[in-house]
């Protein structure tokens, strides 16, 4: 009797403490002021290499380096990210964008990200373009060449994977983390994609997919998910069960705000249905 009574307050308080764990992280997040960003990585950009007679160059090598600049100034601080391409008969190039989650404070000098293009063809002086870099207030600087560039022509589409990831308080679970991933097809002003997370919290462990649309999925982001939630109890007792439930989800920049109907089945009626509210922190 007395190894039992032992055993059971041990689990009671391992329970007791891994929801003061849960509650500190937590607080300590939904305190913080900072988010985590993704910033363009390169951004998303297509152009087009000519001869100063306004004749197509074909095959010129374009690299696009993204650099971490430092504000104000636009100073260069470390090499992010590297593509490679090149031009086509007509002379016209495409970059992709790309993303890269950064953690920052939602101020004016927050971390940015700036590309210089590179573009080299044999036998002629390359040309050199900052593009976004504020020093000396000019955005462009390129050295003497034949070569005439332009790098303003529609933004191409592009896809992103990024991770999810984040905790969140209320949502039928008191407090809970999650994690998973998310893929993002669009233009530099709209994406939609898919998005999938695993969470574990006080009550129960959770699974969610759904349809993800983001405006301007580079920074700002403002996200609307479509989810269908799986939550299980970490108890069996009779009156912990199982529930299903649809679900929306509002994201601006690192908070998310999810309301949720769960229910018995797939198919519970609206009117049987608990709606619980969720608030969090982290990306998605």
């Amino acid at each position: 009797m007395v190894r039992r009574a032992r055993k059971v307050f041990s689990s009671v308080a391992s329970r007791m403490e891994a929801r003061r764990l849960l509650c500190a992280v937590a607080a300590v997040f939904l305190a913080s002021p900072a988010c985590i960003l993704p910033l363009p990585c390169p951004k998303a950009r297509s152009g087009q290499v000519r001869t100063v007679e306004g004749s197509p160059v074909a095959g010129a090598d374009i690299r696009v380096e993204s650099w971490d600049v430092s504000m104000p100034g636009a100073f260069k601080e470390s090499l992010v990210h590297t593509s490679f391409t090149k031009t086509d008969s007509d002379g016209r190039w495409t970059v992709p964008g790309g993303a890269t989650l950064r953690f920052a404070l939602p101020v004016p000098e927050m971390p940015v990200v700036a590309d210089e293009l590179t573009v080299q063809v044999a036998g002629m002086a390359p040309v050199h373009i900052a593009v976004g870099f504020r020093s000396d207030g000019a955005t462009v600087a390129s050295e003497a060449s034949t070569l005439r560039v332009t790098w303003d022509g529609p933004a191409p589409r592009s896809v992103l994977i990024l991770p999810a990831f984040g905790i969140l308080v209320g949502a039928g679970q008191q407090a809970a983390v999650h994690g998973g991933g998310l893929i993002i097809v669009g233009r530099e002003n709209l994406g939609v994609g898919l998005r999938g997370e695993l969470g574990a919290g006080i009550n129960a462990a959770s699974a969610a997919a759904g349809i993800l649309v983001a405006f301007r999925p580079t920074m700002p982001i403002i996200g609307i998910e479509l989810n269908g939630r799986y939550m299980r109890p970490w108890s069996s007792d009779n009156d912990r069960r199982a529930e299903w439930a649809p679900e929306i989800g509002l994201d601006l920049d690192s908070w998310r705000l999810t309301i949720a109907a769960l229910g018995s089945d797939v198919l519970t009626p609206l009117d049987q249905r608990r709606v619980v509210v969720g608030f969090g922190w982290g990306y998605f």
